[in-house]
């Protein structure tokens, strides 16, 4: 532990003093708009480091010193996106917060989320889809039969039961941190559940957000699972302008874990399978008027037409619409 936490030191002092070299080699081109891709290439590469160093009001200025030259298109792509990662990076830092092991910290940010507000809405279907991926996540290790209706089980909410913290300013940020009955004791999670859960949940964002469908299947071999496990994620990822980023960081071993959820919900699509190969994508707003939990049938009546559409949704029909019910 000792010798890990003074590699972790000798980095930073190396992370910073690169910083200090890249930053006066930068500014030394910062008049000369004419030395591109040069200037803009220097300006990228300080504005990485102090990222790296956790300087984001830095990293900003860095950026946009950057973006004030004439960099060619390529560049100046580059360097917004290294913006947007700086902007995202900033909102999953827990700052001066410690998490446990049984904490992770969930920050949206949007044009719906003020300083330290958020429309109830945003936050708590995002939350409760993400109790959701817990309870079926437990389910699912402990070996059961995928449940297509009915209520969680009180043992299994006694494992998981999530508490929030007063949220944080900047992005919407808050705590859930997790406690469990002091009676339920699990073999399969090695004396360690809420770590052991939280850490699979985790893994499985990363797999949808990296887009790899083989390793996601690999990893939740049970195809109503994984089906649900996509279409409670894509509940939780942002739609780009309410809601632009949706993030997570949690601590182990000392060490932090941010996970940015950017993949928006409307690009879910090729993550859910289908009985045809020819499928018609169709979207529909309006008034949820019936849900069959039974035959998993949902009955939506359109805004503007009146006209009713009867869906089927392939698992967990109570997952998906029970906060619309």
């Amino acid at each position: 532990m000792i010798n890990k936490l003074r590699e972790s030191m000798a980095a930073a002092l190396v992370s910073k003093k690169a910083l200090k070299l890249e930053k006066e080699a930068a500014y030394s081109l910062a008049d000369t708009l004419d030395s591109e891709p040069t200037r803009g290439i220097l300006f990228r590469s300080a504005a990485t480091l102090a990222m790296d160093c956790r300087d984001w009001r830095e990293a900003e200025k860095l950026v946009n010193q950057g973006l004030a030259g004439n960099p060619n298109e390529e560049l100046a792509d580059e360097l917004r996106n290294l913006y947007e990662d700086i902007n995202l990076a900033r909102h999953l830092a827990v700052g001066e917060i410690e998490l446990a092991s049984s904490e992770i910290q969930m920050s949206l940010s949007g044009n719906q989320v003020g300083l330290g507000f958020i429309s109830s809405e945003e936050f708590i279907g995002r939350f409760k889809k993400f109790e959701l991926l817990a309870y079926r996540t437990i389910e699912r290790k402990l070996g059961k039969q995928f449940r297509k209706s009915g209520r969680v089980s009180k043992s299994i909410k006694m494992i998981f039961q999530p508490y929030l913290s007063v949220p944080r300013v900047a992005s919407f940020a808050v705590t859930i941190r997790v406690g469990k009955s002091k009676s339920v004791q699990l073999d399969i999670f090695k004396g360690n559940e809420i770590q052991s859960i939280i850490d699979d949940i985790i893994k499985n964002i990363m797999l949808i957000n990296d887009g790899k469908i083989k390793e996601l299947k690999e990893s939740i071999n049970d195809k109503d699972y994984y089906q649900n496990f996509v279409s409670l994620t894509k509940a939780i990822a942002p739609d780009g302008n309410r809601i632009r980023q949706v993030g997570f960081t949690i601590r182990r071993d000392g060490k932090e874990t941010n996970l940015g959820l950017v993949r928006q919900s409307s690009d879910f699509n090729f993550f859910i399978e289908s009985k045809s190969l020819e499928v018609e994508q169709l979207e529909i707003e309006g008034l949820l008027r019936m849900a069959d939990a039974t035959k998993n049938i949902i009955l939506i009546i359109e805004h503007g037409t009146k006209e009713q559409f009867s869906l089927e949704v392939p698992v967990g029909l109570n997952d998906i619409v029970k906060e619309y019910w």
